[in-house]
């Protein structure tokens, strides 16, 4: 397993649905897993997939240990049982930031209370800046990919 180090976010302030218990949960330094589908396993240096369901890994961060970790996704489009959400869950995350994803993905992630935070891009030493500063926004259905994607 791939580790690294990484100094955590500070909290940002956007109380919005389950965003607010999010927060909350890192203003009181509770253990939270952060996701992100990547490219590959290069930790803080892997870029992010735009296809969320295709997304060969999936990079995860612990804000407590502050370790990254890379899990290798073994879905339905890689021949696997589980649908791609499922595998990402596994890692009990408790957010996803993705570029966007399928209505079916955000759905399954709603239903666990995992937040979901769209607009990332770029490596992922990147998009947690940016998720620290608020600049990604909460995942809607109406702003998620229509159809069948995951």
């Amino acid at each position: 397993m791939d580790t690294e180090k990484v100094v955590f976010l500070e909290l940002v302030d956007r109380p919005r649905g389950s965003e607010l218990k999010v927060q909350d949960s890192l203003q009181e330094g509770m253990r939270m897993k952060i996701t992100i589908p990547t490219l590959d396993s290069g930790g803080l240096d892997a870029f992010v997939s735009d296809h969320f369901g295709r997304s060969p890994f999936f990079t995860v961060v612990d804000t407590v240990t502050e370790e990254v970790h890379s899990i290798t996704n073994q879905g339905q489009h890689f021949g696997g049982p589980q649908h791609p959400a499922a595998v990402a869950a596994e890692a009990a995350t408790d957010v996803i930031l993705c570029t966007n994803l399928g209505q079916k993905a955000l759905r399954y992630f709603q239903e666990r209370d995992i937040a979901v935070y769209t607009g990332a891009s770029g490596k992922v030493r990147e998009i947690m800046q940016a998720y620290r500063e608020g600049r990604l926004q909460g995942g809607t259905e109406a702003s998620s990919c229509p159809g069948k994607h995951d």
